[in-house]
């Protein structure tokens, strides 16, 4: 009996201590458990912590990028604005919108909002404009004595109101004429032959005249320049050369806004290539062969050619501009190859050849404007110069910045709403991403 007992007491303290290791290893694991929801509950807030705060950097970065693109539509000449809320910018993942507010003394605010993932931000910055001098301000522009050879004659008219022909409704002494800016201009001398009428100014360079014929005609000023007409140097844009572009003949091609760069570009005979700007398109050789076209669309901008070796202009090829588009084309031909037009050349925009000679030969008809080391023609050239070009190049040709940085800051995002809500941008804003514009398309 003794025994039986004693085996009971051992028993029983067997099994309370076992009860009480049980209860310590519960313990210990509900510890551990403790610990790790809550290790869990901080990783968790640290990972959504850092989501946030790179999708804010991120909404910062395409915030500057949105006032940068402002700023590139500034100096194109629009008012800066690039999309809405209800349309806003695709860029990068991310959405954006830029609102221009015009201060007056060629000062604009632009307020910048981005959103990227759950990121918002929204910058503000006031630029000013400073007004340059155009680089074609006359139809003709010569480094050397420009010689207006007899019954030519010179006028103006806009390209952006319209074809020529609907704007020539003056008349005088047998001639048709649409405006009267043509003006013509050289650094030295400009000498008159018989009969060359000029609907503008003539001026000559500083210490320098102009010397008459018979039944020359001039409706402007003949004063000297003050000062020389400078003949800035080109600056030609970085772009990788992607090998040459040729249109076949009888073939068509077309290049979208941006910047290309090619070794050659070849219009064959009877083929058409459009160019949309703003493009820029830089080359070795430009050559457009007989019944070829250039068409230029420069409803978004202008478009220029940086020729660096030779520009070929075989007989009957044309540049045109689309209906509705201004003829803002512009060739910047920086070699010291001379450029000759064939008979009969009918010539679309502008050519600036700093370093190269121009002749025009009998029946050329241009819409456009000229500058070149000197400038040769035929008798009864017509000249008509396209005042559109005024409002897209420069003189500083790239190398000055026309717009200033005034002020820059970081503001708070409005309306809140889009504080509060930090869903996915098109969520929020209640668009579709696949129809959002890029930003050059969103300009206001």
């Amino acid at each position: 009996m003794e025994l039986l007992l004693g085996s009971s007491r051992r028993a029983a303290r067997g099994g309370r201590r076992a009860g009480v290791a049980l209860m310590g290893v519960l313990v210990v694991l509900a510890g551990l458990l403790a610990l790790l929801a809550t290790f869990q509950q901080v990783t968790e807030r640290r990972t959504r912590e850092t989501q946030a705060s790179a999708d804010d950097r991120r909404a910062f970065y395409l915030a500057e990028t949105a006032l940068n693109e402002g700023m590139i539509a500034l100096r194109a000449g629009r008012p800066g604005a690039v999309g809405s809320a209800a349309a806003p910018a695709y860029f990068g993942g991310g959405v954006f919108w830029v609102e221009a507010t015009d201060l007056g003394s060629a000062r604009t605010r632009l307020v910048a909002t981005a959103l990227s993932g759950g990121g918002r931000s929204a910058l503000e910055a006031v630029v000013e404009i400073h007004t340059q001098e155009p680089l074609f301000k006359s139809v003709l522009n010569s480094k050397e004595p420009l010689g207006m050879a007899s019954n030519v004659v010179v006028d103006s008219y806009e390209s952006k109101l319209g074809s020529y022909a609907s704007q020539a409704t003056n008349s005088f002494n047998g001639y048709s004429y649409a405006k009267a800016n043509g003006d013509v201009a050289s650094n030295e001398d400009i000498r008159f032959a018989s009969g060359a009428t000029v609907f503008g100014d003539a001026t000559p360079g500083p210490g320098h005249s102009c010397s008459f014929s018979s039944g020359t005609y001039v409706s402007g000023s003949t004063t000297s320049a003050t000062d020389v007409f400078a003949f800035p140097g080109i600056s030609v844009p970085s772009a990788p050369i992607t090998g040459s572009l040729s249109v076949p003949d009888n073939g068509t091609s077309t290049l979208t806004a941006g910047t290309y760069g090619f070794n050659d570009v070849t219009i064959g005979t009877r083929s058409k290539l459009k160019v949309v700007g703003p493009a820029k398109i830089v080359c070795t050789n430009f050559t457009g062969n007989m019944y070829g076209n250039l068409v230029i669309d420069a409803t978004n901008g202008p478009v220029t050619f940086y020729v660096q070796g030779d520009y070929t202009h075989v007989n009957r090829f044309e540049a045109m501009a689309t209906p509705g588009s201004p003829m803002a084309l512009a060739f910047m031909i920086t070699s010291a190859q001379n450029l000759g037009f064939p008979p009969g050349a009918k010539l679309r925009g502008a050519y600036y050849a700093p370093n190269a000679d121009i002749t025009f030969t009998n029946s050329d008809e241009i819409w456009g404007a000229f500058a070149a080391n000197s400038i040769g023609m035929a008798s009864g050239t017509k000249f008509h110069f396209d005042e559109s070009l005024m409002d897209y190049w420069n003189n500083t040709l790239g190398h000055g910045d026309p717009l200033e940085l005034l002020a820059w800051r970081r503001i708070g995002v409005t309306p809140m709403a889009l504080l509060q809500d930090r869903r996915d941008p098109y969520t929020v804003l209640g668009v579709n991403k696949n129809t959002l514009l890029s930003p050059s398309q969103s300009w206001l």
